[in-house]
């Protein structure tokens, strides 16, 4: 289960993992602003050139839960920023 907006879980709804071994770094990220604010979320979304040249895309499907029953992870603090 991986609950988030819907950029991320999508991005993996339509990567074919199952056919292709993948070398893949992906993240997401708010940083928290000078004011004290968080800024829109960041997506950071990279595999390797040998995994693209050989298309890994497939149709995907997302289900959408209700928010109930989930809990947001806290920032945390990664060198100076906190995220």
């Amino acid at each position: 289960m991986f609950a988030s907006d819907g950029i991320w879980p999508m991005f993996y709804a339509i990567l074919n993992r199952e056919r292709f071994v993948l070398r893949m770094l992906n993240s997401a990220l708010r940083f928290e602003l000078s004011d004290g604010r968080l800024s829109d979320t960041r997506y950071y979304f990279s595999i390797s050139d040998h995994a693209l040249a050989q298309k890994p895309w497939r149709e995907g499907v997302m289900y959408v839960l209700p928010r109930e029953g989930f809990v947001q992870q806290p920032p945390y603090t990664v060198q100076r920023w906190t995220v």
